[in-house]
């Protein structure tokens, strides 16, 4: 839709990484010995929480759409450690809302990205 349209999704997500342990926080220090490995961890996650829309169109048929409803999806991707405390994540999103609040105007919403991104650990 248009820049103007707000749609929002508000919930948990969950991660389970199933090939080996996730990246941890791991600080130099000048006294002490530090091990750093760099591996790709794998991981997989359910997401539910609450979404929202308001879409409004100038001329279109249906000017104006809101919904809002319960939504469920899941998320997959990979976290690679590129310097300790410095984490690259690359994720695929995906949700759906399988109940609608509205009667009027059973919308539904749906959300699917791919992101990737630096996460930094202080």
């Amino acid at each position: 839709g248009p820049a103007s349209s707000g749609v929002s999704f508000t919930g948990i997500n969950t991660r389970w990484y199933f090939r080996g342990p996730a990246p941890t926080v791991a600080h130099d220090s000048p006294t002490e010995s530090t091990l750093f490995v760099k591996r790709y961890s794998f991981y997989a996650g359910l997401g539910f929480g609450l979404a929202g829309g308001n879409i409004t169109r100038d001329d279109d048929l249906v000017p104006s759409v809101s919904t809002s409803g319960a939504y469920f999806g899941f998320i997959v991707g990979a976290d690679y450690p590129i310097s300790p405390g410095v984490v690259l994540r690359t994720q695929i999103t995906s949700y759906s809302t399988f109940s609608s609040a509205s009667l009027t105007s059973p919308a539904s919403l749906s959300y699917f990205s791919f992101s990737s991104g630096i996460y930094f650990f202080l």
